[in-house]
């Protein structure tokens, strides 16, 4: 078996999967700049559960009796939080890859994620890191994990042969182990989402979990919403989904020329006349009176517009 990550990083990213799993709706402060404000939305909960996952790899600290000897406990931070760094980019890959056939999160929303997390808890910049950027806790307040798109794909890890290789030749390595042990995104990738070698331990399950919360709609007709109409922007006009937004709709003037328009105005009478929200709560578009007379046939429309759409691109 090869060692070194099924028994040590494995149980590392189990703890960092564990953690995003039970933390990933805390994230408000830094996440409410995504989804359009709509807490449920595919792309808040891409970045609630990313930023529980920065949150954790932050807060990492060394333990163990390794770091005790050796007293290299901030060499020891470093290498844990580098690799749950490289694990979190590849689950983040996986985000929008899975969600590019739902509700597609560009590659620029993603980055973006990162950035707020870290301008939210950028150190000091009196802080020394090579005198004192390890706190008393032991947290690394150095560290800053980054979107890393494609730089890292060909990232191998420099190690003693010992540690991914067994001693005795009854015991060695099998599967990708043996043929690509020293790959950091191979590795992770087959620890986080698959294994197909029987002899080796199964991918972490909360990785699959987390995926499949974050690209539910079923509990949200605003989020449907949304995604109908990022799926349309994306493959019908071959835009980024990132430039969908509710202010797009705002330009259109002629209720009766466009459907985006009569949309807006419903969704807007619903916030008005159902939730009992001012005019600008939570929708923040200028209100039009005129839509009122449009306001039951249109919620009629979008919900065929959305049953054709889905039978038609999902």
């Amino acid at each position: 078996m090869c060692k070194f990550w099924n028994d040590g990083v494995k149980s590392e990213l189990e703890n960092l999967f564990q953690h995003i799993s039970t933390n990933n709706t805390s994230m408000t402060t830094y996440c409410k700049a995504f989804g359009d404000e709509n807490p449920d939305s595919v792309e808040r909960k891409a970045c609630n559960h990313i930023a529980a996952g920065l949150k954790y790899i932050e807060d990492i600290t060394s333990s163990g009796s390794t770091a005790n000897k050796t007293g290299h406990q901030d060499d020891d931070n470093f290498f844990k939080q580098s690799m749950m760094c490289a694990a979190l980019n590849l689950y983040a890959d996986k985000i929008r890859d899975a969600s590019s056939t739902k509700c597609p999160i560009d590659e620029s929303k993603i980055k973006k994620m990162f950035d707020n997390w870290n301008v939210f808890n950028k150190f000091s910049s009196s802080t020394s890191c090579s005198t004192s950027g390890v706190s008393a806790s032991g947290v690394n307040k150095c560290f800053e994990c980054t979107r890393q798109n494609e730089d890292f794909k060909d990232c191998k890890l420099s190690v003693s042969s010992s540690l991914i290789s067994a001693t005795s030749p009854s015991k060695q390595p099998t599967g990708t182990c043996n043929k690509e042990e020293s790959k950091v995104t191979t590795q992770i990738d087959g620890l986080l989402f698959k294994n197909d070698d029987p002899s080796q331990p199964h991918s972490i399950p909360q990785v699959k979990d987390t995926l499949s919360t974050i690209t539910n709609m079923s509990n949200s007709f605003c989020t449907q919403l949304q995604c109908a109409a990022k799926q349309y922007y994306v493959k019908v006009k071959s835009g980024k989904s990132n430039e969908v937004n509710w202010e797009t709709l705002s330009t259109i003037n002629d209720m009766s020329k466009s459907f985006c328009t009569q949309l807006q105005c419903a969704a807007k009478q619903y916030h008005i006349k159902s939730l009992g929200k001012k005019g600008t709560e939570p929708v923040t578009w200028v209100r039009m009176d005129k839509c009122i007379y449009i306001y039951i046939h249109t919620y009629v429309c979008i919900y065929i517009y959305i049953y054709v759409y889905i039978c038609i691109y999902m």
